[in-house]
C-alpha cells in the first residue's frame, strides 16, 4: 500500500500501527533489530516502508521517549519526521521543554487518557494529573 500510495506522489507516509484495543504481539513483529530504536514499535516495519518508498518523506510514531531516540531515528534517515500524541496530551509544551534540555517526555503510556472509562466520555487528557 505505501508504495501505491507514494507513486502517486503523497506528501506523507506516516507509519504507525495498532489503535484502542491492539495486541501487543501485534506490535512485537514490528520492532527494528537496532537495540538504539528498542522503544520505537514499529520502527521495524518503517525502515522496510522507508527502503521501498524513498524518497517519499515519512513520519513515524509511537513510542518516542528520549530526545536522543528522536535525534537517532533522524539521523540514521529512517524518519523525516518526529509524531507524537500522547506526550502533546500530558505536556502541551513539549517542545519548548525539549529545547530546554529535557531530555525524555513524561508521558509513561500508561494509556489512562485512552481507558474505556473516560475514552469519549471526557475531554482528551492525561488522567495522571
Amino acid at each position: 500500500m505505501a508504495v501505491a500510495i507514494a507513486e502517486k506522489g503523497i506528501d506523507l507516509i506516516e507509519v504507525s500501527g495498532g489503535g484502542r484495543g491492539r495486541q501487543e504481539a501485534l506490535r512485537a513483529r514490528a520492532r527494528h533489530s537496532d537495540p538504539a530504536l528498542e522503544e520505537l514499535a514499529f520502527a521495524g516495519h518503517a525502515s522496510k516502508i522507508r527502503d521501498a518508498t524513498r524518497p517519499t518523506p515519512m513520519a513515524l510514531v509511537y513510542g518516542f521517549r528520549k530526545l536522543e531516540t528522536m535525534h537517532q531515528a533522524v539521523d540514521m534517515g529512517l524518519t523525516d519526521v518526529v509524531s507524537m500524541s500522547r506526550p502533546f496530551i500530558r505536556e502541551p509544551d513539549l517542545v519548548r521543554r525539549l529545547q530546554a534540555g529535557q531530555q525524555m517526555v513524561s508521558c509513561t503510556r500508561c494509556d489512562a487518557c485512552s481507558g474505556d472509562d473516560v475514552f469519549g466520555k471526557t475531554m482528551l487528557k492525561c488522567q495522571l494529573e
